[in-house]
């Protein structure tokens, strides 16, 4: 999910096609959400039968909750990746960079699956087993502790 008129995001997301879909199990589906896209890269996408490009989506907030993973192959960039943070409030582990994490208190680790190769992406995407249970109990904690902790903390920092 991203701006793809964005270099980060485009880059990540080439590199992801390139490098980790390859080695992921042909069961795996990929979607794809946001503005922008490059026609060469709508092009390639649609030339695979696993993966869909959904453009903008109003809400993409209910295919989020019920996805295995949010994928952030981002390798540079600065601050909170909100979509990031909204994946991890529907409840949905996020497979990432240390820069997809930056700014995101560790103590949600359990659902912040971090790789930094292709290898390790794909491992991590295609053992991902994480209940609906603890999916459910996840979302609650990060609820209710994101919204006081961190935001008090960030305005005490100012």
């Amino acid at each position: 999910m991203g701006k793809w008129n964005r270099a980060d995001n485009l880059d990540g997301l080439i590199w992801f096609l390139d490098n980790v879909y390859p080695l992921l199990a042909k069961d795996i589906k990929i979607a794809i959400y946001g503005k922008w896209m490059p026609e060469n890269i709508i092009k390639r996408i649609n030339d695979e039968v696993r993966i869909e490009y959904y453009g903008f989506v109003k809400n993409p907030y209910p295919d989020i909750a019920n996805s295995l993973a949010m994928i952030s192959p981002l390798f540079s960039g600065a601050g909170v990746k909100v979509k990031v943070v909204e994946a991890l409030a529907c409840g949905t582990p996020v497979v990432g960079t240390d820069i997809a994490f930056e700014g995101i208190s560790k103590d949600y680790i359990l659902f912040m699956k971090q790789a930094n190769n292709a290898e390790i992406f794909a491992k991590l995407i295609n053992g991902m087993d994480i209940s609906i249970s603890e999916r459910r109990q996840f979302k609650k904690k990060f609820l209710q502790s994101y919204h006081n902790k961190n935001i008090i903390n960030f305005i005490n920092q100012l």
